[in-house]
């Protein structure tokens, strides 16, 4: 589902709870399990040599979030992470 975002707006997303972000923090979506994270996941390369992530780049952190907690603050980055 595409959803309208206000890029320069700020959202609450649900994170892995045991992880700790740093404002400016790279944000991945986990498509499995349905949560932001810091982690990238599995790198693969491409047929034509390109680099992807399992994960998809989705934001970046615009707040710290501690360990443990249940959300984290995300500015978007315009991808579709459905």
């Amino acid at each position: 589902m595409k959803m309208p975002f206000d890029l320069n707006k700020h959202y609450t997303l649900p994170k892995h709870r045991a992880e700790v972000w740093a404002v400016g923090s790279l944000i991945y979506w986990d498509g499995i399990n349905k949560l932001c994270t810091v982690d990238p996941g599995e790198i693969r390369t491409t047929g034509y040599g390109n680099k992807q992530t399992s994960n998809k780049l989705i934001g970046s952190a615009a707040a710290i979030a501690d360990n443990p907690s249940e959300s984290g603050e995300v500015r978007l980055n315009g991808t579709d992470f459905d």
